[in-house]
């Protein structure tokens, strides 16, 4: 993510942001600003122009905040450069619920570090659970509940711990496992089911890797959040993708509604992306590269996905394809079943016609007519029959 500092010229934009975030509260009667104090005059009466920043992501403007050094408001007892205080976080629409939030924290952090800071404060209203849970999940620790300017506030602070490291190391002949003590005693599961599976897949999928994959695990749910860069992550996330790199959670420490294998396994899914990314990691659609994942690895509950195909096929909600391609956005692609589905399209992909048409299918998504020889509406149909058969 990119940050960059607000000045005249683009003073409007950060405005902007700001103004259209307290339109959508208001529409949702949240208010949380009044818009009347957001203009560039009213901002410019309260903050420094050097505290505003803009954050973009591959050119495009996600969000912005302020970020000071000293708060004579909320946070008048500490010195000026004792601690980064964050306010005016905002995300664009377009850009809610896809991990925005914790890459933006991250990198207030980093600024924070850069000016030899160590810790990161914010004021939140008492009365916004959803917000409270956000900053909580990134790390922010209750400070007090405090009543100023007439508002009900609860202060947070977030210390900058740079001590925190993976401080143990263990290398296989595929991969690179980084931990910590706390997860010794699952290492040798974690190494044995990633080796056992490596060239099951790497054949199945036709498509070898020259490099050792580095894998994480981090014990801690928050510390997993925040490695995925993902602070406001759902309980359920398990794992993930980094730069380079395999981030699960402990197999010691499975979130809610997971387990020991859920977790293990989640490393073979991961694993599995890394080796269709390789094929293509263009334009392949989300139901395509999670089903293919899914069902490699087999780390989700056999009974939960016959559950919800059994509930589509009954009520008539089967989803198309395209619904089930939503592109980055995992909360979508979780709540419309994303997961059971696109195991259970995989698997008929791979029952019905084999490993070779997959392997085409991942190079070239759109080109149905060219591998199966009928069109992607007939394949979905193939697919029902199948789940009919065999999900009944």
């Amino acid at each position: 993510m990119e940050i960059i500092n607000v000045d005249k010229s683009n003073i409007e934009v950060f405005s902007k942001v700001l103004t259209e975030a307290e339109k959508w509260l208001e529409s949702i009667g949240q208010t949380m600003w009044k818009i009347e104090n957001l203009t560039p005059y009213e901002l410019l009466k309260k903050y420094d122009i050097n505290e505003m920043k803009l954050c973009y992501d591959n050119g495009n403007l996600i969000g912005v905040y302020i970020l000071q050094w000293y708060d004579p408001l909320f946070w008048k007892e500490l010195k000026k450069y004792e601690c980064g205080i964050l306010h005016k976080l905002a995300i664009r629409r377009e850009y809610s619920k896809m991990g925005y939030g914790g890459k933006i924290i991250e990198s207030a952090e980093e600024l924070c570090k850069k000016q030899g800071v160590n810790s990161l404060r914010l004021n939140c209203g008492t009365f916004r659970p959803r917000l409270r849970k956000f900053y909580e999940y990134a790390g922010f620790k209750m400070v007090d509940r405090v009543f100023i300017d007439n508002r009900d506030q609860v202060r947070y602070t977030k210390t900058l711990d740079e001590d925190y490291k993976l401080n143990l190391r263990k290398e296989i002949k595929h991969f690179i496992i980084n931990h910590t003590e706390e997860d010794m005693p699952c290492i040798e599961k974690v190494s044995k089911v990633l080796e056992d599976n490596y060239n099951r897949i790497t054949t199945n999928l036709n498509q070898q890797i020259d490099e050792k994959v580095i894998i994480e695990i981090h014990h801690d749910m928050k510390r997993l959040h925040s490695a995925l860069g993902l602070s406001d992550a759902p309980d359920w996330i398990r794992g993930g993708l980094g730069k380079g790199k395999i981030i699960i959670a402990s197999p010691l420490n499975p979130p809610p509604s997971s387990d020991f294998n859920n977790v293990l396994n989640t490393a073979v899914h991961e694993f599995v992306h890394i080796i269709v990314n390789k094929i293509n990691n263009n334009n392949i659609p989300r139901w395509l590269n999670e089903g293919i994942a899914c069902y490699e690895a087999k780390d989700n509950d056999q009974n939960w996905i016959r559950r919800t195909v059994k509930n589509g096929l009954m009520n008539n909600t089967l989803p198309v394809f395209k619904e089930l391609d939503t592109g980055e956005d995992f909360y979508m692609f979780f709540k419309r079943d994303g997961y059971q589905y696109s195991y259970t399209i995989a698997e008929f992909i791979i029952k019905e016609y084999g490993y070779n048409k997959l392997y085409n299918l991942i190079k070239a998504p759109d080109d149905f007519t060219g591998i199966f020889g009928i069109k992607e509406k007939q394949i979905e149909n193939r697919w029902i029959e199948y789940i009919r058969k065999n999900y009944k």
